[in-house]
C-alpha cells in the first residue's frame, strides 16, 4: 500500500529534480527505521507500520528505473534492468535458510529480541551497511543522456497516440497477471505446505529456498535470452511457465479433503514455475 501511495509521487519528484542520490538516500535510511519499527514488542501494529514505512521507501525503485532509461541504450536496458533485479532474487534466496538456522534472544534495556522480530534487526543492520555505501557512490549515475527516439507520441493525427496508449495497456494488463500469479503462488506456499501437507516450517521454507533459486537460473536465462529475442517474447515465455503452478493448484482445489501426502513433492513443481 506505502509503494502504491507514494511510487507515482517519488518518481515525479525525481523526474522534475534529477536528484535520485538523495532520494535513494532517504529511501534507504526509512528502510533502516521501518525494520527498527518491526521490532518493536510494544504493539501488534509496529510490525504493519513497519511495513508500510518499507513500502514507501520502494517508491524510490521509480526513480532509479528512470534514470536507467535517461542514461541506457534501448538495447541495453532490459539487462540492466534484470541485473538491478537480481540480487533480490538472491536475498530472498538465501533469507529463508539464514532465517531459519539464525535466530537469537536477547534484552536490550527491556526491548526484548527473539525469533520472530529478530530478522527486522539483521534487515536493519543490513540497510545500515547499504546507507554507508550508497553514501559513496556518485550523484551523478550517468553522463550523457540518451535522447529519446522519436516514437508514437509525436503525431498529430492522434491515431498513434492511441494505438500507443493500446499497446501499453494490453503489456500492463499482461506484467499485472503475470505478477499476480507469481505472488500468490508466493503467498500461499505456507499455507498449502503447512495447512494442506501438514509440512514442518523448515520444509515449507527449503521449498521456497528452491522456488527462488529458480528464479535466478530464470533470470539468468533470461539475460542471456534479451540478445536473441524480444521483450515481447519472452514475458510469453515467462507466461506460459507459469501454466504448471496454475495446473498445480487446481488439483489442490480438488483434493483438498482428501489429500495424499504423497502429493507434496509437486509443492516444488508449483514454487518452480508458479514464482517467475
Amino acid at each position: 500500500m506505502g509503494f502504491i501511495l507514494f511510487s507515482h509521487i517519488v518518481s515525479k519528484f525525481a523526474d522534475k529534480t534529477r536528484r535520485v542520490k538523495l532520494i535513494l538516500l532517504i529511501s534507504v535510511t526509512v528502510k533502516v527505521i521501518a525494520y527498527l519499527i518491526y521490532t518493536i514488542p510494544a504493539s501488534g501494529y509496529c510490525p504493519l507500520v513497519g511495513f508500510f514505512l518499507s513500502g514507501v521507501a520502494n517508491a524510490a525503485y521509480g526513480g532509479m528505473y528512470g534514470d536507467v532509461v535517461r542514461y541506457t541504450k534501448k538495447k541495453h536496458r532490459s539487462k540492466f534492468f534484470l541485473f538491478l533485479d537480481s540480487p533480490f532474487v538472491l536475498g530472498a534466496s538465501c533469507g529463508p535458510v539464514f532465517g531459519g538456522f539464525i535466530t537469537f534472544n536477547v534484552n536490550i534495556l527491556g526491548w526484548n529480541i527473539d525469533e520472530g522480530n529478530s530478522p527486522g534487526i539483521v534487515l536493519a543492520v543490513a540497510w545500515l551497511l547499504a546507507l554507508c555505501v550508497l553514501m559513496f557512490i556518485p550523484s551523478d549515475t550517468g553522463t550523457a543522456e540518451i535522447s529519446n527516439e522519436v516514437g508514437l507520441l509525436g503525431a498529430d493525427n492522434g491515431k498513434a497516440y492511441r494505438a500507443l496508449n493500446s499497446t501499453v495497456f494490453c503489456v500492463f494488463c499482461l506484467v499485472f497477471s503475470n505478477t499476480l500469479i507469481s505472488i500468490t503462488s508466493s503467498s500461499i506456499l505456507p499455507l498449502l505446505g503447512m495447512e494442506l501437507f501438514h509440512l514442518k516450517l523448515i520444509h515449507v521454507k527449503l521449498v521456497f529456498v528452491v522456488g527462488m533459486l529458480f528464479v535466478l537460473l530464470a533470470y539468468v536465462v533470461t539475460y542471456i535470452a534479451t540478445t536473441h529475442f524480444n521483450e515481447r517474447s519472452i514475458l510469453v515465455l515467462l507466461m506460459i511457465l507459469q501454466i504448471p503452478s496454475i495446473i498445480c493448484l487446481f488439483i489442490y482445489a480438488f483434493v483438498w479433503t482428501n489429500v495424499p501426502f504423497s502429493l507434496s513433492y509437486t509443492l516444488v513443481i508449483f514454487a518452480c514455475f508458479g514464482m517467475p
